[in-house]
């Protein structure tokens, strides 16, 4: 648990693997990392080797997936709590703050009881010593590595600490190491706001099929209006299941995060073009549909509060969080009016206000000097990682990645493999090691 008593408390981890298409081509092993903080990576290897699927990556490597310590199967933490104790994302439709004060308040305050020893010890640098452990039970010198979001504040961080161990990575859509925490978090207002433009466009491009307008600045204001709507008065289908305006939002967020959440993902599912048409038209479908809808924005592992638990815990001790309340009040209201699709969201107040612990140890500066082996691959319009995140990373890595941004607002571009001129780019890297000499950009891809 503690990496500075050897001796002590130890952690289990669990690891999934999927060998290389062709043992005489293979060249080594490719970690995929996380993508967030608290959410199972055991899936990520098929979900890699169909991504890569008619490259040379699946005979070139094999594939790694984990959980982090405290998630989903390894050493999966708890603080007990349901559901419904864990804080909202959104403020109330009022903009007031104070239920997820007394919410975020109360998660800290449990968390600190039930599992004080160990919060110290959740930060990414420990979280980076626990990938080289990795390494060795692999029996590899070095790998490479794909982080994606919070993956790859991760790769940077263990690039940092073990320099040489790492023989490529890419960086998708990659977190500013420089701003980590509450100003990383509300950079998600403005980004959705200029992440739905795509979304908007396309939609006032088929009006005839969503009806919400023909113009983008039409349906973003019949977006807009839906939310005021129902923030006055929620509309309560016939199944008795109740629609807000912050379940608009979450749709409107998921929509200008990936362009994949337009359309219906698949029979039975609605996606969020579908499902903003029936909330705008009182369609009593859209009742139904909605976990559907709300689903596309969330991922749940282990327990009930596990994936909230181990976010917050490696969150707050590894970024800069505010701890004035009256600032994440000011701050809330600020943003809702300059950000109205999110509502104030990404400047919420979180249990780290309130966290009981601080890491164990420092964070390591990223490492500036080491072999050009990186790839930097981001949307210029993605509403987490916008163009500011993937240039903020850049820099600290200084003349060491190539870049590759794409006119788009798709988050993990590269990953989910929405753009070909970027995909060729990634691919090429990973099978060569070539790395573009200048800053490359991707035109925008074809939508949905």
């Amino acid at each position: 648990m503690d990496y500075r008593d050897p001796g002590g408390r130890t952690l289990e981890l669990v690891v999934s693997r999927i060998a290389s298409t062709s043992p005489e081509r293979r060249r080594g092993v490719l970690v995929v990392g996380p993508i967030g903080r608290g959410e199972s990576s055991l899936w990520m290897p098929s979900e890699a080797r169909k991504a890569f699927g008619g490259t040379r990556i699946p005979e070139l490597y094999d594939v790694v997936g984990l959980d982090l310590r405290g998630v989903g199967a390894s050493s999966p933490v708890s603080c007990g709590l349901t559901a419904a104790e864990l804080p909202a994302r959104h403020p109330a439709a009022s903009g007031s703050i104070e239920d997820s004060v007394a919410a975020s308040r109360a998660v800290a305050d449990r968390c600190g009881k039930r599992i004080g020893d160990l919060l110290p010890h959740m930060g990414t640098v420990t979280v980076a010593r626990d990938l080289d452990r990795v390494r060795q039970a692999l029996g590899v010198a070095r790998f490479t590595y794909y982080g994606g979001w919070y993956g790859s504040f991760l790769g940077v961080a263990y690039d940092s600490l073990f320099p040489g161990r790492v023989d490529r990575m890419v960086l998708d859509s990659p977190v500013d190491p420089a701003r980590f925490g509450y100003a990383t978090a509300r950079m998600e207002g403005p980004g959705v706001e200029a992440g739905f433009g795509d979304f908007a466009r396309w939609l006032a491009e088929r009006p005839a099929a969503y009806r919400l307008g023909a113009t983008e600045r039409d349906v973003r204001n019949t977006v807009l209006g839906m939310i005021t709507e129902l923030d006055a008065a929620p509309w309560t289908g016939p199944g008795g299941q109740v629609i807000t305006g912050n379940d608009v939002r979450t749709v409107a967020a998921a929509a200008a995060l990936h362009r994949f959440y337009w359309l219906d993902p698949e029979p039975g599912k609605t996606g969020a073009a579908s499902w903003l048409r029936m909330v705008h038209e009182r369609d009593n479908a859209a009742s139904g549909a909605r976990l559907a809808a709300r689903a596309l924005h969330q991922t749940k592992t282990g327990a009930e509060d596990n994936g909230h638990v181990a976010e917050q815990a490696g969150n707050c001790v590894d970024g800069s969080w505010p701890r004035d309340v009256d600032q994440y009040r000011r701050l809330v209201a600020r943003d809702r009016k300059a950000y109205p699709l999110t509502g104030g969201m990404p400047a919420n107040i979180t249990p780290c206000a309130f966290w009981p612990a601080t890491s164990a140890e420092p964070p390591v500066r990223p490492d500036r000097n080491g072999a050009r082996t990186i790839l930097v691959v981001g949307a210029e319009r993605s509403p987490v990682t916008p163009h500011t995140a993937i240039l903020g990373t850049a820099r600290a890595l200084g003349a060491r990645p190539g870049v590759v941004t794409v006119d788009s607002n798709d988050h993990l571009i590269g990953f989910f493999r929405q753009s070909p001129c970027a995909n060729r780019r990634v691919d090429v890297f990973l099978a060569t090691g070539a790395i573009p000499r200048n800053p490359q950009r991707c035109p925008d891809p074809r939508n949905p």
